[in-house]
């Protein structure tokens, strides 16, 4: 999937139930203390190493666990941008939350590479295009995602208009620039600049992309090719993507609650 699919498919409702990390049942060791500041943490913390997400350390289940929306919802929408750029182990040094939204994002791509709903718009392409179809669909999906956009963002304040949750994930990545890998700082700040993530309603931003992949890909001489790909076959990729996007949405949901659980003694987001 593209960059507004993850980010959508990351975003938790503000009270999203039994999987928001305010909302979970605190230990007995977390009622004992109040919860900590979130703070910019300092150079030789952000060089130290991490405790694993996947076992807490025998401190982090004693301390206090944080009562922060916000921040963890920064780590899920920036991870759902920057899981594109980080390659290899997700380094421990990140914040946990951005290190949930690093593995969702990947999860959610692996599953979506394997869903046969998905393939079956392979077909929808020019034949020169079957090639490179995998990475243009995942376009095509945020443009179908952006045009029907109503349809699947809920009631969510911070998802029922496309430009506010386009702000949101922009603010996030804004906040998250600490720990930006150096390969993705020349595109989020082009994202943010441009209000990409708002933009992907509009044919010529999506048509543009594409024509960007085919180029980096080599298949320059191919994009003439794309014009048909927005213009006559694009209601039979919206009708598609009406029956595959629930199925990711449903997979992304349980994957991010088991993420959130295991975020759960983290002493920061």
């Amino acid at each position: 999937m593209n960059f507004l699919a993850h980010c959508l498919l990351g975003h938790f409702p503000r009270r999203d139930p039994d999987t928001h990390p305010d909302d979970m049942e605190p230990s007995a060791g977390e009622r004992e203390g109040p919860a900590p500041r979130m703070e910019e943490p300092s150079a030789g913390e952000r060089e130290g190493p991490a405790p694993r997400m996947e076992e807490p350390s025998a401190g982090e289940r004693e301390g206090p666990a944080p009562r922060m929306e916000e921040p963890w919802r920064d780590g899920l929408l920036a991870g759902a941008i920057l899981g594109d750029f980080v390659k290899g182990p997700v380094p421990e040094t990140l914040p946990p939350a951005l290190i949930a939204g690093i593995r969702l994002h990947r999860r959610i791509d692996s599953h979506s590479n394997r869903l046969a709903e998905m393939k079956a718009s392979f077909r929808h392409f020019h034949p020169s295009l079957r090639r490179p179809a995998p990475v243009l669909l995942d376009l095509v999906a945020d443009h179908c995602l952006a045009l029907d956009w109503p349809r699947y963002a809920g009631a969510d304040e911070a998802t029922a208009e496309l430009p506010v949750f386009a702000g949101r994930v922009c603010a996030a990545l804004e906040r998250m620039a600490a720990w930006t890998p150096p390969s993705a700082k020349r595109f989020v700040r082009h994202l943010v600049e441009t209000d990409l993530l708002a933009r992907y309603g509009e044919a010529q931003v999506i048509h543009r992309a594409m024509a960007h992949v085919l180029a980096r890909l080599g298949f320059e001489e191919r994009i003439d090719q794309l014009a048909a790909v927005l213009d006559g076959d694009l209601p039979r990729f919206q009708d598609d993507f009406r029956r595959y996007f629930p199925l990711l949405r449903e997979f992304a949901a349980t994957e991010r609650e088991g993420l959130l659980r295991g975020l759960r003694g983290s002493r920061s987001p």
